[in-house]
């Protein structure tokens, strides 16, 4: 059998898919199917290998997803019970204003984040420390919303179970319980990071650290969502291109002479290694990891590799360690993007050039635009975008990427050993990271760099992987076949969410966490966002990070109303945005009383993007279409409330179909309730509903 590794891993990961989405009971249909085809081959005299190749793995890693998934669960149990602990630390100190956070791990494997108040000995947090803390323990989050964001899900891709707020003393039990080398390993890290918040400024200092270490928790939301923008996440990645900048310094550095080929290759695996430790063995720098030192290891026994061999290697040893690791994006991404290249490069760099300008820039662009075949599917389904300007991203920014690698090792490695000359170093790399941060900024500023869509059905990406592997291995009947199957499916699909096939009036309430939102689909398929909740962070927009999504997740891209009950932040604040990433054609609005920030920067945006703006007060109606109206209730411009006026002013309305009907009331208080009740004690049957949506977020 050809590449049976590559067997092995495809059968682990079938494995895993099955332990995560059936119930355990398959385990016994895998052993009862396992025990016939093994006497079914038996009695045939077939090869046993090949059915225990494509069979074995899949049983094992079954078992081992459940019993993983049978740690977490018994750890989840214990959410918001108080609880004694004991684990190793097997992290860096992180700092907060109050708080120390670090990781332990616990005697089951599975790690636990602990928050510590900042009046505890930091001594006793030290990486590698077996410390006992007693707390409340809290697991993650599970995704709130459709297709939402998944905490407990990302957690899982980390191996961590969850977080403690440690509510007594740290017990310190032993110290440096974890390898020495690992220890000395990690101070090295520390200290390249705090080196490099003392040679270069804050901002790039934090890029430099993303970089170098693949450390982004510093940098500020603005800069990573500009390197989003850009379809540049991966540079903040450690990846390939950091160990061949490390395998060059090595062989510049260290002489044929004095050392010789073998010694130079083995030091070269040595630091490799080293490196991956520093950099918290992230899943990218682990398949780039394995896969250098497989190629190295080759060269020295005189043996070719196979690159899908090696690629399956890195893959089986990463998720032997956690096979939740298969759902981080990031993993996929990594080695989608490598498969790609390694596919699809060298079929489109055949052309030669003599101008070796033209020959890079054609051939930098081939190379992104080969890694993006095979990752667009995933970069489409994942986060709505289809990325327009890599090409010119990676041909701008790579260049610079490179440098900063090369010479941000040799200022943290020298840092270590004469700080003053790092220094001199120091200074250009703050410059050439000054001019990136500048470049990435314009480019994420180009209009139309990223096209929206609608997250497409899951069915659909995978017959778009099924077409592109026939075309890889030439079927083209089989092509054509997934192709019409694939397109029938897309369109059958689209129609039915475009009709509404089932004909009903559907209301979806939006876990916005402060505020309120609700999405309605009507009969006809109309779409109506109902207010848009905010946050009170800058640095956090809910409309980006949650409602623009969650519309895209429900395959909405155009929206036919949007109704803001009135403009406090947590109501308007992701409206905002929506109205600026989609298309909105009419926007209703309560008559105003106050010229508030939020409702100027709304009237603007409005004027923008020529949305249309209907502003009601009691007694209008709106026609949505046909058995659909919106009676408005309030606010009446006669009553007039002063107190608290954009919260008593907000717009109360009913949303009638039918016989059925709900009520809307914004965040009005008790006074506008009984100045509502007032108006209306003579027509008190206008005010019964269905289904309340109750003021001030108490639904």
């Amino acid at each position: 059998m050809k590449r049976p590794l590559l067997i092995v891993t495809i059968s682990y990961i079938l494995g895993i898919i099955i332990g995560v989405y059936f119930k355990q009971s398959i385990l016994l249909i895998l052993l009862a199917g396992i025990i016939g085809i093994v006497f079914w081959k038996i009695i045939k005299k077939k090869k046993i290998v090949i059915v225990a190749i494509c069979i074995v793995p899949c049983l094992l890693s079954c078992q081992q997803t459940n019993n993983l998934n049978n740690k977490y669960n018994k750890m989840y149990k214990l959410d918001d019970e108080n609880i004694a602990i004991t684990g190793t630390v097997c992290s860096q100190i992180k700092e907060t204003d109050y708080k120390y956070s670090v990781n332990i791990k616990l005697e089951n494997k599975l790690k636990l984040t602990v928050y510590i108040d900042k009046k505890e000995n930091v001594s006793k947090l030290e990486y590698g420390n077996k410390i006992s803390v007693t707390g409340t323990y809290k697991k993650p989050t599970e995704k709130r919303n459709y297709k939402g964001y998944d905490y407990m899900k990302y957690l899982k891709n980390k191996k961590i179970c969850g977080s403690l707020m440690v509510d007594g003393e740290v017990k310190l039990i032993k110290t440096k319980k974890i390898n020495p080398i690992f220890t000395i390993i990690n101070k090295l890290s520390l200290i390249f990071k705090q080196n490099l918040k003392k040679l270069l400024p804050e901002q790039e200092a934090e890029l430099e650290q993303g970089i170098l270490l693949g450390d982004t928790s510093d940098i500020e939301s603005d800069i990573k969502d500009d390197f989003r923008e850009c379809n540049l996440s991966h540079m903040l990645a450690v990846s390939g291109a950091h160990l061949s900048y490390l395998v060059l310094g090595i062989n510049t550095v260290l002489s044929k002479k004095a050392f010789g080929i073998r010694r130079r290759k083995i030091l070269s695996i040595i630091f490799i290694l080293i490196f991956m430790i520093i950099v918290n063995m992230s899943p990218s720098v682990v398949r780039a990891g394995i896969s250098t030192i497989i190629a190295i290891f080759a060269t020295l026994i005189y043996r070719k590799q196979d690159t899908y061999t090696t690629i399956s290697i890195a893959l089986l040893l990463t998720l032997l360690n956690n096979p939740f690791a298969i759902f981080d994006v990031g993993l996929q991404l990594s080695y989608l993007a490598t498969l790609s290249i390694i596919i699809f490069y060298s079929k489109f760099t055949q052309k030669q050039f003599n101008n070796k300008v033209k020959k890079y820039l054609y051939e930098s662009a081939m190379l992104t635009l080969s890694a993006n075949i095979l990752i667009l599917p995933i970069t489409i389904y994942e986060f709505n975008t289809i990325p327009i300007n890599s090409i010119i991203s990676n041909l701008l920014a790579g260049p610079l990427l490179g440098i900063c690698i090369i010479v941000g090792m040799f200022t943290a490695i020298l840092s270590t050993v004469c700080f003053p000359i790092s220094k001199l170093i120091a200074f250009p790399l703050q410059i050439i990271l000054k001019i990136l941060i500048k470049i990435i900024e314009l480019i994420s500023k180009i209009p139309f760099g990223n096209y929206t869509v609608k997250t497409p059905w899951f069915i659909v990406v995978f017959l778009t992987y099924a077409i592109i592997a026939t075309l890889i291995y030439n079927k083209k009947k089989i092509t054509k076949i997934l192709t019409m199957i694939t397109l029938i499916i897309f369109i059958v699909m689209q129609v039915c969410t475009f009709i509404n096939i089932d004909r009903k009036l559907k209301i979806y309430f939006i876990d916005v966490g402060q505020g309120d939102s609700m999405i309605v689909k009507t009969v006809n398929g109309k779409n109506i966002l109902i207010d848009g909740g905010g946050s009170k962070d800058p640095d956090y927009d809910i409309g980006k990070k949650i409602l623009v999504p969650y519309l895209l997740d429900r395959r909405i891209k155009t929206l036919d109303y949007v109704i803001i009950s009135h403009f406090d932040e947590d109501h308007v604040g992701g409206i905002l945005t929506v109205m600026h990433e989609l298309k909105v054609k009419k926007a209703i609005i309560a008559r105003q009383f106050e010229n508030s920030n939020n409702y100027k920067k709304f009237i603007k945006l409005a004027q923008e993007k020529k949305i249309k703006v209907i502003v009601v007060e009691a007694g209008d109606v709106i026609n949505i279409e046909k058995d659909i109206k919106l009676k408005v209730l309030w606010p009446d411009s006669k009553n007039k409330i002063n107190e608290n006026v954009l919260n008593n002013n907000s717009l109360v309305c009913k949303l009638e179909y039918k016989s059925f009907s709900i009520m809307l009331t914004g965040d009005i208080e008790e006074i506008a309730e009984n100045a509502i009740l007032t108006k209306y004690k003579n027509n008190a049957k206008i005010l019964k509903a269905n289904i309340l949506k109750v003021a001030h977020h108490r639904l």
